[in-house]
């Protein structure tokens, strides 16, 4: 049993965990579900999948020589994962070539590998010629790892799988990094390089699969070459048309509101709870000061209404409806502390912008609402008349619906209690069976007075809600007066 290495548990784990983008979780190539471990002037830990090569540098506090090791990535992982990170691991080599062992505290692992000439390698990377080498620093490299949240996942479409680097020497030698799925849109135009126009299509797992703080990228043939402090991904580039982005953002709006990110983000994610099941769809009224969000499922019952505060500039009020996943995605994209919202109309695309970078645009598809949708939204409840005049000639459209048509019908003091009842209560025929007989008029009246007071803390008028009133009036006035108690009619008093 030959020793090979020492290291540290955490310097170990994190090294693997940079390459866990392209090792499968089941390959029909068993080779791919293994990794590369090579020992020597430079560590590192090499993993692929064919189309991309990711190799994660390390430093071990001890080695015996050169090596190189193929061992299964998901078992050791777990392996590793399971010892405390300060904990030193150790790796060694059986007589034959493909056993090995991995002792920690006090545990000892058998693992059985692959033929190092099994792991496939990238033929003719080196022989390609470099066209183009850019070099990011840690915003740059921050705000280009963004772009790939707003890539799409339809492998029919796959120029929209990754995230495009367009050198435009015609515009100032300025480099676009865009990226979009059809519905949401990213634009990056804080970057100039010096160089021929050219348009390259880098996947978007590899852009999400970097590590480190800064960044290098070459661009070669048909390959590009990400750099790191800890990392070097070779991945092919998309062949393909990326689309003309610059027709679908406005350039004037009409619109704009200025809000808080977080209290945004908060109330898209409170808001969403309610969205419906088949859609996840939130509605934006904007509106004088604030902006609410609504969002309700009527499947379930459940509604949600979100006001958030912000700085506007409306022509008009209107609403429009988003998906809130698309503009949850976007608005925690973004950094700033307040971003601002461009609107033309309802069915237009929206452009979202922060404060410290002008130039980095997100742009956001609305999607259509009914017309009961948008009324719902806008409609502002108007309270009735509640004149002697109005209340009269409600009164007697309600009795018509209830009794038998008179020659003369003359408008009582019942009739006044119980269409002022009617504006409490959704059931108008119960209440009348409950309230019938011209003895209690007077209770009637001074019951309407406590239950106007009770709705007024209620958000929704039932019998039910009438039937307590009533209980507590009695409680609290007919049974503590001196003076002839006043009891309801046998037939209240069961429906009680």
């Amino acid at each position: 049993m030959n020793k090979l290495l020492e290291i540290q548990c955490k310097a170990f784990l994190k090294a693997l965990n940079n390459v866990k983008q392209v090792v499968p979780i089941k390959s029909t190539i068993v080779a791919l579900e293994h990794i590369k471990i090579t020992l020597g002037e430079k560590c590192s830990i090499q993993a692929t999948d064919i189309s991309m090569h990711i190799e994660s540098i390390f430093t071990p506090q001890w080695i015996e020589g050169e090596f190189i090791a193929l061992l299964p990535y998901k078992k050791l992982l777990d392996v590793i994962r399971s010892f405390s990170p300060d904990s030193i691991v150790t790796l060694y080599k059986l007589e034959n070539g493909t056993k090995f062992i991995v002792q920690c505290e006090d545990s000892t692992i058998r693992l059985t590998g692959l033929s190092n000439s099994e792991f496939p390698e990238y033929s003719g990377l080196n022989m390609q010629p470099s066209t183009d080498v850019i070099s990011l620093n840690e915003t740059e490299t921050s705000l280009m790892m963004v772009a790939h949240k707003y890539c799409s996942k339809d492998e029919y479409r796959p120029a929209l799988t990754g995230v495009c680097f367009s050198f435009e020497g015609h515009r100032n030698n300025q480099l676009t990094i865009a990226a979009t799925d059809g519905y949401c849109l990213y634009l990056n135009e804080t970057l100039h390089f010096h160089h021929e126009s050219l348009t390259y299509i880098i996947p978007s797992n590899a852009i999400n699969a970097i590590c480190g703080k800064t960044c290098t990228i070459q661009f070669l043939k048909d390959y590009a070459v990400l750099k790191s402090n800890e990392q070097t991904i070779t991945v092919k580039l998309i062949d393909g048309a990326f689309p003309v982005i610059r027709n679908v953002i406005p350039t004037t709006t009409t619109n704009q509101a200025t809000l808080n990110r977080k209290e945004l983000l908060n109330a898209i994610q409170r808001s969403a709870m309610f969205a419906p099941n088949n859609s996840p769809q939130i509605v934006l009224h904007c509106a004088s000061s604030s902006t609410t969000i609504f969002a309700e499922n009527t499947e379930s019952g459940g509604a949600a209404e979100v006001k958030v505060h912000c700085k506007h500039d409306f022509q008009q009020s209107f609403v429009i409806g988003f998906n809130s996943s698309y503009l949850k995605e976007i608005v925690s994209s973004f950094s700033d502390e307040k971003i601002t919202l461009y609107f033309n109309a309802p069915d237009k695309a929206v452009v979202v912008n922060g404060q410290q970078h002008a130039a980095v645009t997100a742009l956001i598809m609305p999607m259509r609402l009914t017309s009961e949708v948008v009324s719902l939204v806008t409609e502002v409840p108007t309270p009735k008349e509640t004149t002697k005049e109005s209340i009269i000639s409600n009164s007697q459209k309600v009795e018509q619906q209830y009794i038998p048509q008179k020659e003369a019908f003359d408008v009582s003091d019942q009739d006044l209690v119980l269409t002022l009842i009617e504006l409490y209560t959704d059931d108008s025929t119960v209440v009348r069976t409950m309230l019938s007989g011209d003895e209690h008029i007077a209770t009637r009246v001074e019951l309407l007075q406590f239950f106007t007071q009770a709705r007024c803390t209620s958000e929704q008028a039932t019998v039910e809600g009438l039937e307590q009133a009533v209980k507590d009036y009695i409680e609290l006035n007919c049974l503590s007066n001196d003076e002839e108690e006043i009891v309801p009619n046998e037939e209240y008093v069961e429906v009680v």
